[in-house]
């Protein structure tokens, strides 16, 4: 088990998934799994961005609404 985790990638979210993820939220879930940490989002922004949301003004840290996935 510790082989596996170690170097095998993860199952593909959408295939784990029992209902339809949106892809770029299965593209963001994949990236924060990478295996090597500089592959990852470095920083929560780049998170909040890749998902959608945009910040309001620099000076804060809230998040607006995201866009609408058409859920």
């Amino acid at each position: 088990v510790l082989n596996k985790h170690a170097n095998e990638e993860p199952v593909a979210v959408a295939a784990a998934a029992k209902q339809e993820i949106p892809q770029n939220v299965q593209d963001a879930i994949e990236k924060c799994l990478r295996k090597r940490p500089a592959d990852r989002f470095q920083t929560m922004k780049e998170l909040g961005k890749a998902l959608g949301y945009e910040h309001e003004e620099e000076s804060t840290n809230e998040l607006t609404e995201p866009p609408n996935q058409n859920r």
